[in-house]
């Protein structure tokens, strides 16, 4: 059975709200492909930031909600490339559906989801 479905989570999962950061070295932030207009132009949001959508699609999908209909960074910082190392972001899906994620290579080590029903919340460290 589906531990996300609304008898388990008390209603409908309206909410997620998803961390994946690190705290880069210098030379990542310098260097790495995943910093470089040339390499990967959407930084930390392509890299981490992909893994807190995935779990969104995972959890919306499996209630009938998986389609993705907006997106925003509301807070960035990029570097001298216009490459995004710290990032918040909103996806706005289906069915009035949420997922707020911050995603970033300038911060201590976080990776987390918090999903959120009616009555029930579950966080995953």
């Amino acid at each position: 059975d589906y531990v996300f479905n609304e008898e388990n989570m008390g209603g409908p999962v309206k909410r997620i709200d998803s961390f994946f950061c690190f705290m880069a070295t210098d030379d990542f932030v310098n260097n790495d492909i995943r910093t470089k207009a040339g390499g990967d132009p959407m930084g930390c949001i392509g890299d981490l930031g992909w893994y807190c959508v995935r779990m969104a699609l995972l959890v919306f999908g499996k209630t009938g909600y998986g389609k993705p209909l907006t997106a925003q960074a509301v807070d960035y910082t990029l570097n001298s490339e216009g490459v995004p190392l710290d990032a918040t972001c909103i996806v706005r899906f289906e069915g009035d559906r949420k997922l707020v994620f911050h995603c970033s290579f300038l911060s201590q080590l976080v990776q987390s989801v918090e999903i959120v029903g009616c009555t029930k919340r579950v966080r995953i460290e």
